[in-house]
């Protein structure tokens, strides 16, 4: 039987270290807070949770029509955790399995939580993290046999430190999506990821990540890698013509071709 997944998007803080406020930050046409809700809806995800806090009447401004269920945390003064606290006391009873999805990383691709997902219905682990070149990023998979010890936990370094008390039943997913690890945190974060956003191929070190999932053999990285740097040296011989074109998606764009992938994997 398919299992019923959840999603807790977290929106309720004082963005404190942000120049802005990070949910309503723009991306396109989109605001931060839409792209996260957005990607979790073309996911497929069962049960969408959107907690909201400071500025929630701001927020709630974007959704006036929504598909999902939009909750304000009053005590949101006390932190993420009693933010997650109130989206788990929201999750329906019937829900095998939720994300935890902070705003402040909204560029998670579509494909990698339904990657998740389809990891999730056939794991025996109760905690699912999807990782970029051996580094776990977000939004962590937690199965529901947790929900009441983390509605119950004392214990310092909140939900962080409770999933990692239970390394034994945890597993990784490598995945080929940097962004999992590209949060928001200051205003230069920020251009990072409209940077990144604007891509239109994979990054290098998400070329890399693709040759690596896909066990590509030895010639093939090299001449990966040689398309690459041919494409870099041709970018460099153009400026002194005075042609500009951008050298990290060409770079790039040449190892995702050898690699037979594209930016939407």
């Amino acid at each position: 039987m398919k299992k019923k997944i959840g999603a807790i998007i977290i929106a309720a803080g004082y963005s404190s270290r942000m120049e802005g406020f990070k949910p309503l930050l723009k991306f396109g046409n989109q605001t931060a807070v839409e792209r996260v809700v957005m990607t979790h809806q073309k996911a497929g995800v069962d049960q969408i949770i959107l907690i909201v806090g400071h500025r929630a009447a701001a927020i709630k401004s974007y959704f006036k029509k929504s598909s999902f269920e939009l909750v304000t945390n009053e005590r949101y003064d006390e932190g993420m955790y009693s933010s997650i606290i109130k989206g788990i006391n929201q999750l329906d009873m019937d829900v095998d399995a939720f994300f935890v999805h902070p705003v402040d990383i909204p560029l998670i691709k579509v494909e990698t939580i339904k990657a998740m997902m389809a990891s999730f219905q056939i794991s025996n682990k109760g905690i699912l993290y999807p990782c970029f070149r051996d580094e776990r990023g977000h939004p962590p998979l937690i199965d529901k046999k947790y929900r009441e010890d983390i509605l119950l936990n004392k214990m310092d370094g909140g939900l962080k430190q409770l999933l990692a008390s239970h390394e034994a039943d945890t597993v990784n997913l490598a995945l080929a999506d940097e962004s999992i690890l590209m949060d928001m945190d200051t205003w230069t974060d920020y251009q990072a990821l409209l940077d990144y956003d604007g891509l239109m191929a994979p990054t290098l070190c998400e070329c890399y990540a693709i040759m690596d999932l896909y066990q590509l053999p030895d010639q093939i990285r090299k001449h990966s890698e040689m398309v690459s740097w041919v494409a870099g040296d041709m970018v460099k011989r153009l400026e002194v013509k005075g042609i500009k074109l951008d050298g990290a998606l060409l770079r790039s764009a040449g190892s995702s071709l050898i690699s037979g992938r594209n930016h939407s994997v």
